[in-house]
């Protein structure tokens, strides 16, 4: 099994386990500058460039409105996943935001606007892995440090961090429970993972036939709507949209120099191509995310490795919640990115099938939002506003900017914002805070930001965190 190490909130404990042992963020803590950053929004927010998103009224002539639509250049390109959101091709070199403000007169538009990509909220895979010992002090990084020993001293520090075990003895989840992981996709023959993935009740697996009438084809673990998109989310292409979230595991073959942050997944060709396609430095480090996401949830316990009849040890690693179900939904491609629309249909799509819980490991940075306000992320917001009312958590990574302001959709006062802390109960240094006046739950703008009670509600286990 290849295995992660990941620098991400473990934020389903402060689903499952007793308040007592829940990590409280300081709602006053002042730990860098109180000034935003002033941020070009044009500059700062990658956009597509060959598309924007218009949602429609639902009593709107759609055929009219298409007729109206294509005297301006545009031109039907796909409908969202269960909602009245369209996207609308654009002629060649057109403005994105200046065909979504021209769209905005025609019949029937409630709203347009240009599509943003979303990020995934991770740490490169450099963060301090750690020895199975009683000092903090000497955790290390094998492969890094001199003397420090290989992955097998690595341990699961976060769960007895949490009190696990204590939660363990009240509950260890239930097969009723749909954690649905709104990634990168998930490796579904993963050893720890492979008894634990959701099943869709009205798909029959491999029939080519949408049995249940959602739109997708044997959607039977979960749906794919980022579809064959190695890299680059600006190339996406909607039409390879399918029911299949399977990412079939690789391995990551690391650069031979230390430090550098280099390397190739050797896997599927539409879960990676070993190329470095958004120019971050980091070829495909988005492929295993979700997979080791979904483990840090629900991956197996007491489960074996049989080599022989007789011979026979346990393997991996435990979830937080071990007995819960898995519903894959991939909207992020192989270099850790994706659009917009692509996350809000996948937060339709799993609310429609059933999913209790959203784990949402992504988001934007607000400040590069303040000038144009909340419009060019509506299509989340609908989204989430659709989950929350029809009774689903949603759980959002507060962010990795280690500044003070916590990420959309973490900011939102409906989804539960979670930070990272370490092994010393620490805040992680990249885990983004909440802003130091704001007051949680009274629904105000306390600190004058323009926006209310962007608060921290957890901060959990999510430094040096093994998965995989």
């Amino acid at each position: 099994m290849n295995r992660q190490t990941l620098c991400l909130p473990l934020i389903f404990f402060a689903l499952i386990l007793p308040a007592t042992h829940a990590f409280a963020a300081s709602r006053h803590a002042h730990l860098g500058p109180a000034n935003k950053p002033s941020v070009n929004p044009a500059a700062s927010i990658r956009i597509a460039p060959g598309h924007i998103l218009v949602k429609l009224d639902a009593a709107a002539d759609v055929p009219a409105f298409l007729s109206h639509a294509k005297k301006q250049g545009l031109q039907k390109h796909g409908r969202l996943y269960g909602s009245n959101w369209y996207t609308l091709s654009l002629p060649a070199k057109a403005s994105p935001r200046a065909a979504a403000a021209r769209a905005r007169h025609l019949p029937g538009v409630m709203m347009a606007t240009v599509d943003p990509v979303v990020r995934i909220d991770q740490i490169p895979p450099r963060d301090p892995l750690y020895r199975d010992d009683d000092d903090p002090l000497t955790k290390c990084i094998p492969g890094y440090d001199p003397g420090c020993e290989d992955l097998d001293a690595v341990d699961q520090w976060g769960l007895f961090k949490v009190g696990a075990e204590d939660a363990w003895n009240i509950t260890t989840g239930s097969s009723s429970v749909v954690i649905a992981v709104l990634d990168s996709g998930v490796d579904l023959d993963h050893d720890d993972l492979i008894d634990k993935i959701w099943t869709n009740p009205g798909e029959v697996e491999g029939d080519g036939i949408d049995n249940d009438g959602n739109g997708l084809i044997d959607d039977v673990h979960g749906a794919d709507f980022v579809g064959d998109n190695p890299g680059d989310p600006l190339t996406d292409e909607p039409s390879s949209q399918d029911g299949d979230p399977d990412i079939p595991e690789g391995v990551w073959e690391p650069a031979a120099e230390l430090f550098t942050f280099t390397g190739t997944f050797t896997g599927d060709p539409s879960v990676g191509d070993g190329l470095d396609n958004d120019g971050d430095g980091l070829p495909d480090l988005g492929v295993f995310h979700g997979t080791a996401v979904a483990a840090l949830a629900a991956a197996m316990t007491d489960n074996l490795t049989v080599e022989l009849p007789g011979d026979y040890e346990y393997e991996g690693m435990a979830g937080a919640c071990p007995d819960c179900k898995i519903m894959p939904v991939r909207m992020v491609n192989a270099e850790g990115g994706g659009f917009g629309s692509d996350a809000a249909a996948a937060i339709y799509y799993a609310t429609d099938m059933g999913a209790d819980v959203l784990n949402l490991s992504w988001g934007f940075d607000l400040d590069e939002l303040d000038s144009v306000g909340f419009s060019e992320v509506a299509v989340i917001t609908d989204a989430i506003n659709y989950a929350v009312s029809n009774g689903v958590i949603v759980v959002a990574s507060a962010g990795n900017s280690g500044g003070e302001a916590v990420r959309f959709p973490a900011a939102m006062v409906s989804t539960l914002a979670v930070g990272a802390s370490n092994w010393l109960d620490q805040r992680s240094p990249f885990s983004s805070y909440a802003p130091a006046g704001e007051i949680p739950d009274n629904g105000l703008d306390d600190d004058g930001n323009g926006r209310i009670d962007d608060v921290l509600d957890v901060v959990a286990p999510g430094e040096a965190i093994w998965s995989g």
